[in-house]
């Protein structure tokens, strides 16, 4: 089968039947094309029965030479080998020469987090004065952060929260996450009141939306945005190399851990579908442990001096 119709056909699969958002869409037809990119340039292939495994292996070394990272390498390989799941599934394809290459191993790093007097500072100092801003861009940034904060989603669910998501009468909200999953996050008496601080003055442009968060003419917000926002704002607090919305969220779950939250609990808030995903924070609470520990023991502290 000609490799652009199959991708054509599987990407219509994702959006169609299993309902992945805008932005994943887009990750997975940026990594199949670039495959595509380099069968026709290295290889003139144009057909998905022509793809090998020694080609697909060389293909892996021409992204190491790059220097693109075992995470977003295996993310290339996760779209071809499911591309080529739903050729076979649908007998589009007889072969699958993805099935016995292994991703590869990805070097063990806790998440990223922003230390909790950090965002404090920005949550309580800068944005107390800006949440009373007439600039409407300056209300919806600290919202965003806020909220983001309060409730640890992904960026791509604050981006499609919708109004009739956000309960204030249950103090609750709807999530739809990964799979097309709905989960139920709580709101705090704090969030509610930023919230409303945001909809209430701009109640007119946010109700012609069926969005919850949306820009002064009622457009959808857009990720670079998003990112960009959040960046130019921990800027303000931290001088960490990552900043963005799931540094964000990872810091709602190590502060949740922190303070001695269940990890089942916040497994539920973030809308993990194994523990497994979520154990990664309790590895990150006992290093920033062990660390406070170390600068803090009367032991350690005698052997400095």
């Amino acid at each position: 089968m000609e490799i652009s119709k199959a991708i054509a056909q599987f990407l219509t699969y994702l959006k169609q039947e299993r309902k992945y958002s805008a932005h994943t869409l887009t990750s997975y037809q940026n990594d199949l094309k670039q495959l595509v990119f380099f069968l026709t340039k290295e290889y003139d292939i144009a057909s998905t029965s022509e793809l090998s495994q020694q080609i697909l292996r060389t293909y892996l070394a021409s992204l190491k030479e790059q220097k693109y990272t075992s995470t977003s390498i295996n993310r290339k390989l996760s779209a071809v080998r499911s591309l080529y799941k739903f050729l076979n599934k649908n007998e589009l394809e007889t072969i699958n020469p993805i099935h016995n290459l292994k991703s590869l191993k990805k070097p063990s790093r806790l998440p990223v987090v922003v230390e909790k007097h950090k965002l404090n500072d920005l949550l309580e100092q800068n944005f107390a004065s800006n949440l009373q801003s007439k600039d409407y861009r300056t209300v919806l940034a600290g919202s965003i952060i806020f909220f983001l904060y309060h409730t640890g989603v992904r960026a791509s669910e604050i981006l499609s929260l919708k109004m009739a998501d956000v309960d204030f009468s249950q103090s609750q909200l709807k999530v739809l996450g990964k799979g097309n999953k709905e989960r139920i996050i709580p709101i705090t008496q704090e969030l509610a009141g930023v919230l409303q601080d945001y909809y209430l003055p701009h109640r007119e442009t946010v109700e012609n939306s069926e969005l919850f968060f949306v820009f002064e003419t009622g457009k959808k917000l857009y990720h670079r945005w998003l990112y960009n926002t959040i960046k130019e704002n921990l800027n303000l607090v931290t001088t960490q190399d990552k900043k963005s919305p799931h540094v964000l969220r990872h810091t709602f779950a190590t502060h949740l851990l922190d303070e001695g939250a269940d990890l089942n609990a916040i497994k539920e808030l973030l809308g993990h579908a194994n523990l497994s995903a979520t154990q990664v924070y309790a590895h990150n609470s006992m290093e920033r442990l062990k660390k406070v520990h170390s600068l803090a023991h009367p032991k350690y502290r005698k052997k400095e001096k």
